[in-house]
Parts: C-alpha cells; sequence; structure tokens
C-alpha cells in the first residue's frame, strides 16, 4: 500500500503549489520518509511459505486458519471438533514476540532443560517444504506459555479432547487408522491408514536428549495437560502406540495440532 501511495506522489506534478524551495523541500522528504516506511515494511512482511506434499482426503471439504506469520492451514471437522488437518509451524507468539530456535541444544534427561519456550526442525532442516508438510517440533513451555502459539480462535487440545476424537473415531486401532495419511510416501513402513477423518496424521519424528528420531514411523502431538514436574501428556501415533495418549518428558520436542475453540 505505501508503495502504491508513494507512486502517485512521484506522478502527482508539481504546480505552482510547491513553486518555492521551501515547499519543494518538504515535497521531497515527505517522498523521502515513506520511502523508508516502505522498506520497512518489506522487511516485515511475511516470507513466501513452503508448499505442503501431505495427501489430504480430497473428498472431504476443508477449511483454513491463519496463524500469526501468515502461514496457512487446512481445517477439518471431526464430530462435534474442528482440528488442525497439519502440524504447526509457528515461530512468534500471538503478541508477536519470537519463540527461541533453540531445542538442539538440550540434551540430558532427567533434566530442567526446555524451561523455556523452544522449537526446532526436524534435523534442524531450513527446507521450506519439509517445515510446511511435517511442521516444527516444541518443546512444552512453549505450549504453556501464556502468550500463547495458536491462532486466533483456537488452542491446544487438553488430553480430554484428544480422548474425545479419538472415541469420536471408534477408539484404538480403528481410530488411529482414520487419522493417518493414507500410503507410505512419508509413513515408510506397514501403514494401513485411510484418513477417511480428515485429520492427516503424519511421522513427524520427534527430539530428545540430543538427538532427533522418528520421522517416517512415529510422531506425537502434546496436550494441553500437565503430568508433573517433569511430564506432559501427549497422544502417540506409531505402530507400537496407536491410539495412546501417554507421559512424556517436557524437554522433548514434539509436533502441535490445533482444536477451534
Amino acid at each position: 500500500m505505501l508503495y502504491r501511495l508513494v507512486r502517485q506522489i512521484l506522478a502527482y506534478p508539481i504546480t505552482q503549489k510547491y513553486n518555492t524551495m521551501n515547499n519543494q523541500i518538504k515535497f521531497i522528504l515527505s517522498i523521502l520518509t515513506l520511502f523508508i516506511l516502505f522498506i520497512s515494511c518489506e522487511k516485515d512482511e511475511v516470507q513466501p511459505q513452503g508448499k505442503t506434499n501431505a495427501i489430504f482426503n480430497e473428498s472431504l471439504t476443508y477449511g483454513t486458519v491463519i496463524d500469526i506469520d501468515g502461514n496457512v492451514y487446512r481445517t477439518i471437522e471431526i464430530g462435534n471438533q474442528v482440528w488442525m488437518a497439519e502440524n504447526l509451524r509457528v515461530t512468534h507468539f500471538n503478541n508477536g514476540e519470537l519463540i527461541s530456535r533453540g531445542l538442539i541444544k538440550m540434551h540430558g534427561y532427567p533434566s530442567t532443560a526446555g524451561n523455556e519456550p523452544e522449537y526446532g526442525s526436524y534435523n534442524e532442516t531450513n527446507d521450506k517444504d519439509s517445515i510446511a508438510t511435517f511442521g516444527l517440533l516444541y518443546n512444552w513451555a512453549s505450549v504453556s506459555d501464556s502468550r500463547g502459539i495458536a491462532p486466533k480462535g483456537w488452542h491446544i487440545p487438553s488430553k480430554e479432547e484428544w480422548e474425545l476424537l479419538i472415541s469420536t473415531l471408534g477408539g484404538g486401532t480403528e481410530a488411529e487408522l482414520k487419522l493417518r495419511e493414507v500410503g507410505k510416501t512419508h509413513w515408510y513402513y506397514l501403514n494401513l491408514g485411510d484418513n477417511t477423518s480428515g485429520f492427516t496424521a503424519l511421522p513427524s519424528g520427534q527430539y530428545n536428549t540430543g538427538n532427533f528420531y522418528g520421522i517416517g514411523d512415529w510422531t506425537a502431538w502434546w496436550t494441553s495437560t500437565g503430568m508433573d514436574d517433569l511430564s506432559a501428556f501427549a497422544k502417540q501415533s506409531s505402530t507400537l502406540y496407536p491410539g495412546e495418549i501417554r507421559s512424556t518428558p517436557l524437554h522433548m520436542g514434539l509436533s502441535i495440532r490445533c482444536v477451534k475453540d
């Protein structure tokens, strides 16, 4: 918008109104001020996002939601809930403050590491398409921070909200298969998922004690429900733990899905 305004000013003829030296100087200074503001806004604009290659259930109708960074996520209605159909990949809190990118620094268990909100990408990749597909990994301090990382009007689901989702889809393995993306594009091993729910669960891996692991056959999402000073509940998804919600160390880096308020 500022760019268009500057162009309009530049195109405006300098008539007698500006025929004194004083007015001409003011005119030029105004243009320079607008130009500086324009450059400043350009730097703050959201950079082009990557493109997900997740396989959604195109027979269903998806909505969308946008986070503070400008990332656009598909959403899907399942029973009486509306869920994000993609993993969160935001890097700012809702007040605009930056979340620290620091998961790789955390190691040791049990540990007090992870008390500060931090995120990371799997294997510290900067590939935008990979991040758009699998999302980012966050420690639980990011989940519990009062500044909020879910898009406005959304929140991190509680243990009970995850349990409702699983129950709505039939529970256990039945629910697990309805949640998963189809095929072996991302799930490397035996995958009977049909994604009839549209949730499109991906094996995004996780971070723990200095290592990233599990991409291709494992994922877990934080709940907003803490357990004790060292752990909180997370919904896990793998061939070993279909549909289970388990205690997880707070310093681990896991995926996040959000549910609508």
